[in-house]
């Protein structure tokens, strides 16, 4: 630990505390695929919220964004030109709940203990570095400047500018050169350019302006204030690659081009075009889908479902993986497939779940048959993840289509409705379930109307995900209407629902406000209704998810923040 450095660090330390105050947006209620999402209703008195000129409800954004665990990763990869991140976010204080993507921030404080966790993060990544002779020889230049000042600046100037994500002003490199030349004294090492270049790595990552993406913009107009170039190129920076901003960007910025309309789309899709924009897609519905949650699912019972193995949870969640890239990213499509794709991706594990042989670990595309098999919700992962060890489970496959794929709000009932009775061979899993809550039961207007029927859609598969025409001996009835706020939606099975779903706005408009989430990195409001229903127009004429970013990197919102006037 290098405590002589306290004097230096305490400063960072009061400036991330002021940061850390400053007003945050608070989360609200209100799905997407409800009639009007929550925010679009105007309010009065709440400090969290503005209302612009349309009578749209706006949510304040804070000015200083922190970074979150995974972008802190990144960026001290690019920042030091690591060959991977420190690893070390994972014994960090854990970020909030909350957010589908864990990057909203107004939900991304610093604590007393997340700071003792930067403090001692930076010190540890200082120390291993510079222990490292190749990881020196990247930030060291050769041949270095013989003048001690010179060399500092050579060292201290391209480090600060990925670290501060913009030019460093000569105030700033004064300061550090300042710390620099103290480095034998504070570390107690011999060598100058070690010892200096090892308290510099320290003092960066302990910087607001490391920690922080500070966004205060250049000026107001009414409820929102403009970003200047710098903050621009980090917003699009860490909207698709989670990381700093290359020298491209921070260039550009820094000549104020940015802010030229054609050039932050040129910009916009040559970072589409980049590998970690292909991360970013699959990861945008791993989150919205909890394809982690697969690792997660109850083992079935061996005696009724012969097929499952130790090893199938991580089966069925590199399944999920291989699709979602196949339709994003290979085949540069959108949600109608996600959602209607009669194929999949199988290996000797989780094949037999569709009737099926394969041989090996490695996962290979296969075509189903289109008539049990359309998309996601009837792939074996999902499926099998809401069920339980011996039978199918209606209300949690209904509730999570409902929460996950339509952004419905399911108000929780009244008391507490008991558990579903067991069952019997004279009667269905439908009839159970309906009798329990379904229409006419305490359970009638949520479970009636929207959970029990999007569950009913998905009974012709067992707790396995398995294909199965019958039920206790009696023929399954997968017929159901599911109750949009707008209009009914009839189905007569599975294939039908999942196809139905694809033609829904609701269900598009949920996708769209999950995006809008994951690239501006907050909750959406009322003022992005608007860019919601054009994005979800296009998602439902078969727009790509990639075509659907890029037209949020473009649009003029990723270059404002929501402000009290």
């Amino acid at each position: 630990m290098l405590y002589r450095i306290a004097p230096y660090i305490t400063v960072l330390a009061l400036t991330v505390t002021a940061c850390s105050s400053r007003p945050a947006v608070v989360r609200k209620g209100g799905g997407a695929g409800s009639d009007e999402a929550d925010a679009n209703n105007p309010k009065t008195n709440d400090p969290t919220e503005v209302i612009d000129e349309n009578g749209n409800v706006l949510l304040i954004s804070t000015a200083f964004p922190r970074l979150s665990h995974v972008q802190w990763e990144n960026s001290v990869k690019d920042v030091l030109l690591l060959a991977k991140g420190p690893g070390l976010s994972a014994s960090f204080l854990a970020d909030p709940p909350g957010s589908i993507f864990g990057n909203d921030s107004s939900l991304l404080k610093i604590t007393p203990n997340l700071w003792s966790d930067y403090q001692k993060a930076a010190e540890k990544v200082a120390a291993d570095l510079v222990g490292d002779a190749a990881a020196m020889k990247r930030l060291v230049p050769s041949p270095a400047p013989t003048d001690a000042a010179q060399l500092a600046k050579a060292i201290i100037e391209p480090l600060a500018k990925r670290a501060y994500r913009r030019q460093p002003t000569a105030a700033e490199i004064t300061a550090l050169s300042a710390l620099f030349a103290k480095g034998k004294e504070f570390t107690g090492k011999t060598d100058g350019t070690t010892a200096g270049l090892q308290m510099v790595i320290v003092a960066l990552l302990q910087s607001p302006n490391f920690l922080y993406r500070p966004e205060l913009g250049t000026g107001q107009t009414g409820t929102t204030v403009n970003l200047n170039a710098n903050e621009v190129a980090s917003r699009l920076s860490y909207a698709v690659w989670n990381t700093i901003p290359d020298d491209t960007l921070i260039n550009l910025a820094t000549s104020g081009e940015l802010l030229k309309e054609s050039v932050q789309k040129a910009q916009a899709e040559r970072l589409m075009k980049d590998a970690r924009a292909s991360e970013s897609l699959t990861f945008f519905y791993n989150k919205s889908l909890r394809i982690d949650s697969f690792l997660n699912i109850v083992a079935k019972d061996k005696t009724k479902y012969p097929e499952w193995t130790p090893d199938m949870n991580e089966a069925l969640r590199s399944e999920a993986a291989a699709f979602i890239k196949d339709v994003v990213d290979t085949s540069s499509k959108g949600l109608n497939e996600i959602l209607t794709a009669p194929y999949t991706f199988v290996n000797a594990q989780n094949a037999p779940l569709y009737g099926l042989t394969a041989t090996g670990s490695e996962m290979k595309k296969v075509q189903l048959d289109p008539e049990q098999r359309a998309g996601f919700l009837t792939q074996a992962g999902f499926l099998s993840l809401n069920s339980t060890p011996t039978e199918t489970d209606p209300i949690h496959r209904g509730v999570s289509t409902s929460v996950n794929i339509i952004c419905a709000d399911l108000v929780p009932p009244a008391g507490t409705i008991p558990t579903l009775p067991k069952g019997s061979d004279a009667k269905t899993m439908r009839e159970r379930v309906e009798a329990h809550t379904g229409k006419g039961t305490c359970g009638g207007s949520c479970h009636g109307n929207m959970i029990n029927p999007a569950g009913y859609a998905l009974e012709n598969y067992d707790a396995a995900g398995r294909w199965r025409t019958l039920d206790n001996g009696q023929t399954i009835d997968a017929a159901s209407e599911y109750a949009f706020p707008k209009s009914p939606m009839p189905f007569t099975g599975p294939i039908e629902f999942a196809k139905a779903l694809a033609g829904r706005m609701e269900v598009h408009s949920c996708f769209a406000s999950k995006a809008v989430e994951l690239i501006y990195g907050r909750v959406h409001d009322g003022g992005d209704a608007a860019l919601i229903k054009r994005l979800a127009e296009a998602s439902m004429k078969g727009s790509s998810t990639k075509d659907i970013f890029l037209q949020l990197l473009i649009d003029p919102k990723i270059t404002q923040r929501v402000n009290k006037e």
